[in-house]
Order: C-alpha cells, then sequence, then structure tokens
C-alpha cells in the first residue's frame, strides 16, 4: 500500500513538473485605440520543458504582429491603418496569441477596438516626374510606404484627398483648423525640405484635396531618406484634436548613366534684317561615374545645320558642365518657324537626353521715308501804314492813408488825352492857314 501511494506521489509531481513547464500565456487584457494609431505591449509565458519557445498570431488583422524578445517574453504591435474600420464609428477585432515549445502550446485571445477617425485620408498618389509610384495608395498607409525610382532632380509630388466623415444630416460637424506639414529630413546637403498646407474647415462630408512638390537636390546622396506627413484638425463641437501621420521611405539612386540638356537657348529666337543667332548649351552628368565619350549633336536640315561633336569628357558633378555656343547662319531662309533639335549620347551612340528650340524667321522689311515736300513761304513786304486807333487802358491802384483803395486809369493809346491835345493843334492850325489864305483871295479881286 506504502508502495503505491509513493508512485502515485510520484506521478502526480512529475505530471506538476511537466505541466509548469510548459509555456502557459499570461491573461490579455483588451484594447482601444484609433486607426492611425500604433500600440505596443509584451506578453508573457512560463519557460518551455522542451525546446524553446515559439510566439505567433492567430486570427489577426494584417496591422497586428508580433516579435519575439526572449525565451518567455514577446512584443505585440498593433498599428491600425486610416482605413482599418471599414464601417460605423468603430470596429472590433479578436487577436489570438499563441506560445508553442516543441511538443505543448498555450493561447490566449483578446479584444481590439479600433475607432474611426472622422477625419480621413479619402485618397492617396505619389508621382516621380509625373510617373505614379506604385502601391502608394489610400489603401497601404497603415506602413510605412516606399517610394522608389527617385533620381538626382526628380520632382516628388504627393496628392492628398481629405475627407470629413460626419454625417451632414445627422451630425453635421465641422473640423476645424486642418493643418498638414510635410517634412523630407536630411536630403538637401544635410537640411531638410519642407512644405505645408493650411486647409482651415472642412464641412461634414466635405472633401479637399493638397498637394506638395519636393524637387530632389541633384547633389543629393544615393540613400533613403524619411519622408512624414503631419495632418492635425479639431472637432468644431468636442475641441478634441484628430492626428493623422504618413511615413514615406523615399529610395534616391543615381543613374549609371544620366546625362542632361539643362539648357538649349537660342539668342536671339526671332531673326529679320539680320540673320544671324547662336545656341547656348548646358549639358550636366548627374549619373554615377564620369563620361568620356559623350556625344553633342545640333540639326535642322532646312537651315543647313549640321553640328557634332564627340569624345567630350564631363565630370559626375553638376556643378561642372559642358557647355558650348553654336553660331547659327539663317540667310536666304524663308521666313518660317524652325525646329533645332539637340540631341546628347553616352558611349557615342547611346541617346540619353532631347531638347528642342524653335528659331523664327521672319521677313526683312525695309521702311522708305516718305520725303517731304518744302513749304516756300513768300513774304510780300507790306507798304501801306495802318494807324493804330484802338486805346490801351492802364489802371493802376494805390492805397490811401486811411486804408481805402483809390484806382486810376490811364489812356496810352493814339487817343489818350495828350495825343488828342496836339492833333487838336495841328487841326486848328490847318483851319487859320486854310482861312487865310481865302481872305487874301478875296482882297485881291476886289
Amino acid at each position: 500500500m506504502k508502495k503505491q501511494i509513493l508512485i502515485g506521489a510520484l506521478v502526480l509531481l512529475a505530471t506538476i513538473l511537466v505541466v509548469f513547464a510548459n509555456p502557459i500565456l499570461n491573461t490579455i487584457e483588451a484594447k482601444t485605440l484609433n486607426e492611425g494609431q500604433t500600440l505596443q505591449f509584451d506578453v508573457t509565458a512560463t519557460a518551455p520543458d522542451n525546446g524553446t519557445t515559439t510566439f505567433s498570431l492567430a486570427s489577426a488583422p494584417s496591422w497586428a504582429s508580433i516579435s519575439k524578445k526572449d525565451n518567455t517574453t514577446a512584443t505585440v504591435t498593433l498599428n491600425p491603418g486610416y482605413d482599418a474600420v471599414s464601417s460605423g464609428d468603430s470596429q472590433n477585432f479578436s487577436i489570438t496569441v499563441d506560445a508553442a515549445d516543441a511538443d505543448s502550446t498555450d493561447s490566449q485571445t483578446f479584444q481590439v477596438v479600433v475607432n474611426q477617425l472622422p477625419l480621413e485620408i479619402h485618397d492617396l498618389k505619389a508621382y516621380v516626374d509625373d510617373d505614379k509610384v506604385s502601391g502608394v495608395s489610400e489603401e497601404d498607409i497603415d506602413t510605412v510606404m516606399d517610394i522608389d525610382d527617385v533620381y538626382l532632380g526628380s520632382e516628388l509630388r504627393i496628392e492628398i484627398e481629405l475627407e470629413n466623415l460626419f454625417d451632414e444630416d445627422d451630425d453635421d460637424i465641422d473640423i476645424d483648423d486642418i493643418e498638414i506639414e510635410a517634412v523630407l529630413f536630411d536630403i538637401d546637403d544635410g537640411d531638410d525640405l519642407e512644405e505645408s498646407a493650411d486647409i482651415g474647415t472642412l464641412s461634414a462630408e466635405e472633401k479637399e484635396t493638397v498637394e506638395f512638390v519636393f524637387d530632389i537636390p541633384e547633389d543629393a546622396d544615393d540613400d533613403t531618406y524619411e519622408l512624414e506627413i503631419e495632418i492635425i484638425g479639431e472637432n468644431e463641437d468636442t475641441k478634441e484634436e484628430y492626428e493623422i501621420l504618413l511615413k514615406f521611405d523615399v529610395n534616391v539612386d543615381k543613374k549609371n548613366h544620366d546625362l542632361r540638356i539643362e539648357k538649349a537657348e537660342l539668342s536671339p529666337s526671332i531673326v529679320k534684317c539680320d540673320r544671324d543667332t547662336e545656341l547656348y548649351l548646358k549639358i550636366k552628368n548627374l549619373g554615377k561615374d564620369e563620361e568620356d565619350e559623350v556625344k553633342v549633336t545640333v540639326e535642322n536640315d532646312a537651315l543647313g545645320l549640321s553640328f557634332s561633336e564627340s569624345d567630350i569628357e564631363i565630370e559626375d558633378d553638376p556643378d561642372d558642365p559642358w557647355t558650348k555656343i553654336i553660331t547659327i547662319d539663317a540667310e536666304g531662309i524663308p521666313a518660317g518657324d524652325y525646329k533645332i533639335k539637340t540631341k546628347v549620347y553616352y558611349d557615342d551612340d547611346k541617346l540619353e537626353d532631347i531638347k528642342d528650340v524653335i528659331l523664327t524667321v521672319q521677313d526683312c522689311v525695309v521702311e522708305e521715308e516718305e520725303e517731304e515736300e518744302e513749304e516756300v513761304e513768300i513774304v510780300v513786304p507790306d507798304t501801306t501804314q495802318v494807324i493804330d486807333t484802338t486805346t490801351d487802358t492802364t489802371t493802376t491802384t494805390d492805397t490811401t492813408a486811411d486804408g481805402t483803395d483809390m484806382i486810376e486809369t490811364y489812356e496810352t493809346g493814339f487817343f489818350s488825352s495828350s495825343n488828342l491835345l496836339i492833333v487838336l493843334l495841328i487841326i486848328g492850325i490847318v483851319v487859320v492857314v486854310i482861312l487865310n489864305i481865302l481872305m487874301l483871295t478875296i482882297a485881291f479881286r476886289r
């Protein structure tokens, strides 16, 4: 009997040891978070009795993950995207954590409630030099997005369409003070490129699109640069703040060969009588290596233009371009527009870039000046004397001692008082002479 009791006790002890050696998980409490938020927490299990512990998730959405820290601990990461809630204001998710060794497994299931943000990204697009970046859309914004095929001098454009999800009939709540900050870190010789937009207010069910454009510097390094876009808005009633944070990895590369015609300019671009012009060329090498077999051609058959230069060396330095001035003679060319095509090749025959310029030739019109007939002015001398019988009147004003004005008027014309007396005196003398002559004549007749 004692022997049987001893055996039973040993079996029980062994069972207890085996059970407690299994990787048993601790209880996991329910979690609540908003779309776009990230939540991390640790789960623990007892040490395994056979091999090492393996942690995994079952029945979990794509935005949930687990990573092992040591043989008894793992970290669960929850990062629901901005489209995690497919309907309603919130959605419940069940997630199961498994911990297993070579011969046993334990599981714990917990609930996650994800609340929908009323400020939502309705659409998201990225373009590099007007080519849409594959895979960057509103469906993928729960993780850091990659933007590939970005080269030196490229234009990176991000379009974001925001929507106020409040119902116009039921809620009719505005989202106020919506501001967006976009930062491309450390790409400009260690400095950031920053853009911002102020949307202001979005009414219920309203949408609005904003655009950010970044010019990738020509001297940037081959590297991956972080682009962050932060969107903040506020509920007009509750003053609750909504935040959306987007992250991108911008992978900037240098091409092996990247020759670019930065400038092809005519001076002048319009010619008339003087048919000479000059074409100024500037070509940069944005590729990885120095180019020593560059070929440049400039052609237009109608102008008889056929320029070609080979074996040109261009350093792999955007600040050390190749330049050239080409003289073009359009003498004898009919009026019209002529497209001059410039091409640049690497390895002498591999076309890399093309740029066209237009030369406008206009007719040479000489404007003849009309000879003006000289008018001959004939001056006829005036032999008659005209006696001016007008009267000039001069008025002067003096002030008397008592302050009153005394006005005096003087006539200075032919019939002024002094001239009139002289005239009357002459007339009187003439009359007297005539009377004396008459009297003498009568006396002699008697």
